[in-house]
């Protein structure tokens, strides 16, 4: 279960006091967790996210052998109400569901969300045309024009040394647009900087990072912060110029585009775009996979206590409807 981002994740967003160590034995290390409490709930979420996913990466075999163990160290403990699992694939979320219920305890499914992907394997054309036609003359287009304004480079850097001074010049682009004025780009947390400039050269030094830059005459006008893993590669973090003259030649699709392209060329099966779904992403591709939030309480008296206030608050709201309603997060406190 060793994950450079979630090690990384750990380290710098995991508050000590806030930790929780869940052992299963098929793994032989925790799974960890964050501990916190919301109205009297002893309540459980994914470090990083997606620690389970994390931790199976995605493989459903992997699940039929773990399966068992993490529900039964789940069922056996009395220090925990609330559980939550965030973005788990929908069939290893509802098999886990399903095996929690077996074991006592109240389980149920969020609405599953989207999370885009291309693949990547067959012919060159294939990657064109899972996009948008039109976006992909239009990047094409772009493209020249910019090529005939200057010295037009994409670059993938790969080496721990170069990818950090790199990476620096990336955080600036990032803060300087409408990240930065929102708060939510990388510099606005210093936490979250830090997390990011450690986990760039480990990714590095692990071979598995593919820092993306688009420059004009040394300019740095897009990056892609991206990792390979099992054949396939992964969209973290992206950023571009947002000033006028940079703008109108759509400078992070671009970049994104010439990815791909790259990608393609190196033979990896698919490209994923990771974080939420938006009509950017689906318009590169129509595919995807249903990710869905477990969530559980316990056989606690408190856990018991609060499954009983959320049926009566289901039969209340939803008196007469045959679908079964799904389990709210209590708010926190």
């Amino acid at each position: 279960m060793s994950d450079l981002w979630l090690d990384t994740w750990w380290e710098h967003l995991g508050h000590p006091g806030r930790r929780f160590a869940l052992h299963v034995p098929p793994w032989g290390v925790p799974l960890p967790l964050l501990r916190e409490r919301r109205r009297g709930l002893r309540c459980l979420r994914a470090a990083g996210g997606s620690s389970l996913r994390c931790a199976l990466r995605c493989a459903a075999d992997e699940l039929v052998q773990v399966g068992p163990a993490l529900v039964s160290a789940l069922a056996c403990r009395r220090d925990w109400d609330w559980l939550e699992l965030d973005r788990l694939l929908l069939p290893q979320a509802h098999t886990l569901a399903q095996a929690l219920r077996g074991a006592g305890l109240s389980a149920e499914c969020a609405a599953p969300v989207r999370q885009r992907y291309l693949p990547l394997q067959g012919p060159g054309a294939r990657v064109a045309a899972a996009a948008n036609p039109a976006l992909i003359a239009e990047l094409t287009r772009k493209e020249r024009a910019l090529r005939r304004r200057g010295c037009l480079e994409f670059e993938l850097v790969t080496a721990p040394e170069p990818a950090a001074v790199h990476f620096e010049a990336c955080l600036r682009l990032e803060a300087a647009g409408w990240k930065g004025r929102a708060g939510t780009a990388m510099l606005s947390l210093p936490a979250k900087a830090a997390m990011y400039r450690a986990l760039v050269p480990r990714l590095a030094a692990a071979g598995t990072l593919r820092l993306a830059l688009l420059r004009l005459d040394r300019r740095l006008l897009a990056f892609g912060l991206n990792t390979v893993y099992a054949g396939a590669m992964a969209g973290i973090k992206v950023g571009y110029d947002e000033a006028p003259g940079s703008r109108q030649f759509s400078p992070g699709q671009l970049l994104q585009w010439l990815t791909l392209r790259w990608a393609h060329a190196q033979g990896l099966r698919e490209f994923d775009f990771l974080g939420a779904d938006d009509a950017a992403k689906a318009d590169w591709t129509p595919h995807f996979r249903e990710l869905a939030r477990l969530r559980a309480l316990n056989r606690t008296w408190r856990g018991r206590a609060a499954a009983f206030a959320l049926r009566r608050r289901r039969r209340s709201r939803h008196h007469g409807a045959c679908a079964p309603a799904e389990l709210s997060a209590p708010s926190s406190s």
